[in-house]
């Protein structure tokens, strides 16, 4: 019996992007300290909200106000 398991890399593979290790999050009074595969210079407490793009239909502007 072989000791050797057979077969193939995953071709095309690259490593993680990663960014300098060490960073704090600079909201004021957070130590937090960021890993180094996170891209934003915020913790995830911190982070500013976005907001995914709905594709789709958009909702009209001009609508009647209802009746009160």
């Amino acid at each position: 019996m072989s000791d050797y398991i057979k077969g193939n890399k995953y071709p095309n593979s690259k490593p993680s992007t990663s960014y300098s290790s060490g960073r704090v999050c600079v909201h004021k009074g957070c130590d937090t300290v960021i890993s180094r595969y996170n891209k934003f210079k915020y913790c995830n407490k911190h982070k500013p909200k976005t907001y995914p793009r709905i594709k789709g239909r958009q909702a009209p502007n001009d609508l009647q106000k209802p009746v009160s």
